[in-house]
């Protein structure tokens, strides 16, 4: 085993004042005391004088007051600079102070710990939320008592550990619950978009939290990872939850009764300013009482989620746990609880002594996740697709059912951190289409990507889009794949490719387009086809069925009509796709000047980005006899190249 050493770069060059522009992987140790101190006196110097006072927030005040070096009843910027921060004891690497994204309130940072050795393979992430009413609280608790216990010794079982501030709640701001649930779910896109420098698996992510964090760690475990979106630039980074533990944490707001511990009458619960803000509508209020409740998102495949939850807790009461169980035994979701008995909020002894006792409330929570990562390196050894299993040149390749259809997954040996995988259509499957891009495809197998036939409509009507999103959804929600997808076309089957890309431009990284049809005036118009303008050859049979298919009555509606390839670039060259392109300058089928031509001049006017292979080839050839241009363009803007 090696040790692992973390090289500081700056991948991206960040825009000041920019809230959409993925934050540099980087520390910020030398200015982050007088950051800290800026982002406590912002949440609680609430008179605006560059102090904060017992008056101000008296809880936070009990926290802190030992900071109070002077003994003037106020903390001062040189004292709150002074504080000495918490950390988790390691032995392994650690990345101290990094911002992950800009809001217009605050700038939000996390810590990363590393395991001491690198394994060799992708590591696991835990992420820890803390606890604190939403409205205090850091991630430097991540280091203070039990919570250090767990994460050193989560550490030492090989897991990484990231620890994650988020927007704190405060009169001054407009900061409501769900930005606590964005900012601790961007925290995960920021590390997922540095994978590769980190060293880490995104789709192995475990969720821990106390409280309020532990609420955000049942949120970030069940809610979909492509849900409750923040940092446009963030948002195109994908993760995937394994397991979660909640200490104590809250699953459901709509039910206020669950927070009445003692069963009053005329109970009110407490949280509605933090969930909804200042004076919502009723129909706000309801829906984000239900957006912010773990519990909504409870399905029979969700992963599995353990809750611990003291008896005599009259903060987040029980009936937490045993509501999040009876709804989890309704659906069959995976879903354990443990009762603490004679223990109050944050275990707390109530009485005699607690029951398990925290060193047991320890060990089950570690064991909890190790178990689980035992498990997912099981499955990681067998693909887990259903249907038909065949053999593809060494490679398994699985015929896959979905909801629309069956299609077909090629799977690499080893899949490449976040999945990436690569869409082809109808001809793939075909031996004597297959052969040109071979080589290429063999390439990209041995590089961790999967490759993916999910035919479209033959004439590119939008009906075939969706074949595409049942496949699209199936492989991202339960089979982990990456969010956004290289595409891959050739001839006609072009047709269906740009129809889907248009209308998903934001899941896609890349286009290849090879000899691919992008003016249906042209093929499958052609000259046989009055008023079409082509000198293409055209087919009479796949022009009959492009009419039939979209409903044209004529072939003069048909040739009106805005549905080839050059007529659907706008929102690709506004997403910033990249086109690549391989075009014979003698193709009598797909003439160039006709398909590809227009195509380049209408895109570049756009502002988009493409690029075009030429080659002198009679008839309508595919396939480089050398793909690696093809592949680096691939491997380029797999993840957008970050």
């Amino acid at each position: 085993m090696r040790k692992i050493y973390v090289s500081l770069f700056v991948a991206t060059v960040s825009v000041v004042g920019s809230a959409f522009a993925l934050e540099p992987l980087k520390e910020n140790r030398a200015t982050y005391p007088s950051i800290a101190a800026d982002r406590y006196l912002a949440n609680f110097d609430q008179n605006g004088d560059g102090e904060f006072s017992k008056e101000e927030h008296e809880k936070q005040w009990r926290r802190d007051k030992t900071l109070d070096q002077n003994s003037d009843g106020a903390l001062n910027r040189e004292e709150l600079e002074a504080r000495e921060f918490v950390y988790v004891e390691s032995t392994g690497k650690q990345l101290r102070n990094v911002r992950f994204k800009r809001t217009e309130t605050e700038d939000v940072y996390l810590d990363f710990y590393f395991p001491e050795e690198d394994q060799s393979r992708q590591k696991p992430v835990v992420l820890y939320t803390h606890g604190g009413g939403w409205t205090l609280g850091s991630r430097h608790g991540a280091g203070e008592s039990s919570f250090g216990v767990v994460h050193s010794a989560l550490l030492k079982q090989g897991f990484c550990v990231v620890s994650v501030d988020y927007r704190l709640i405060n009169k001054a701001t407009t900061t409501v619950m769900r930005d606590c649930v964005i900012d601790s779910k961007d925290a995960l896109r920021f590390i997922s978009a540095y994978r590769k420098e980190l060293g880490i698996d995104p789709n192995r992510i475990y969720t821990f939290g106390d409280s309020a964090g532990g609420h955000l760690a049942q949120m970030i475990l069940l809610s979909p990872p492509d849900s409750l979106k923040g940092d446009p630039e963030l948002a195109k980074y994908s993760y995937k939850t394994v397991a979660g533990v909640s200490w104590y944490g809250p699953c459901d707001f709509e039910d206020v009764q669950l927070f009445n511990h003692d069963n009053r009458k005329k109970f009110r619960g407490r949280f509605g300013a933090r969930i909804a803000g200042p004076n919502p509508t009723p129909e706000d209020k309801l829906k984000l009482y239900r957006e912010m409740s773990p519990i909504n998102y409870l399905t029979q495949t969700s992963p599995p989620l353990l809750m611990l939850q003291g008896d005599q807790d009259t903060t987040i009461p029980v009936k937490h746990a045993y509501h999040m169980q009876k709804k989890a035994e309704a659906l069959g979701a995976p879903v354990e609880i443990v009762i603490v008995k004679n223990a109050g909020h944050g275990w707390r002894k109530v009485g005699a002594p607690i029951n398990p006792s925290t060193d047991e409330i320890v060990e089950r929570t570690i064991h909890f996740f190790v178990e689980h990562e035992d498990e997912t390196d099981a499955v990681e050894e067998v693909n887990q697709f259903p249907g038909k299993k065949t053999d593809f040149r060494g490679f398994e390749r699985y015929e896959v059912p979905t909801t629309k259809g069956i299609i077909s997954v090629v799977c690499p040996k080893q899949a490449a951190p976040g999945k990436p995988w690569l869409w082809r259509s109808m001809f793939w499957g075909n031996a004597g289409a297959v052969k040109p891009f071979l080589a290429g495809d063999l390439q990209l197998l041995e590089q961790g990507y999967h490759v993916v036939i999910v035919p479209g409509n033959v004439s590119g009507h939008p009906k075939g889009n969706e074949s595409i999103d049942a496949a699209y959804h199936l492989l991202t929600q339960t089979y982990g794949f990456s969010k956004t997808l290289s595409m891959a076309s050739m001839s006609r089957e072009t047709l269906a490719l740009f129809r889907w890309a248009t209308e998903n431009s934001e899941k896609v990284e890349s286009i290849y387009v090879d000899n691919g049809v992008c003016n249906v005036h042209s093929w499958p118009g052609g000259k046989l086809v009055p008023g079409s303008h082509s000198n293409g050859v055209g087919s009479a049979r796949s022009w009959n069925l492009l009419k039939k298919t979209y409903g044209f009555s004529s072939d003069e509606e048909a040739l009106a009509a805005k549905v080839s390839p050059i007529d659907l670039l706008e929102p690709l060259a506004r997403a910033g796709v990249p086109i690549l392109m391989r075009c014979g300058t003698k193709d009598s089928t797909v003439p160039y000047e006709e398909n590809g031509a227009i195509l380049k001049e209408r895109f570049e006017k756009l502002g988009g980005d493409i690029q075009i292979i030429f080659e002198e080839k009679d008839h309508h050839p595919h396939g480089l006899k050398d793909p690696t241009p093809v592949l680096e363009f691939i491997k380029k803007n797999t993840n957008t190249g970050k």
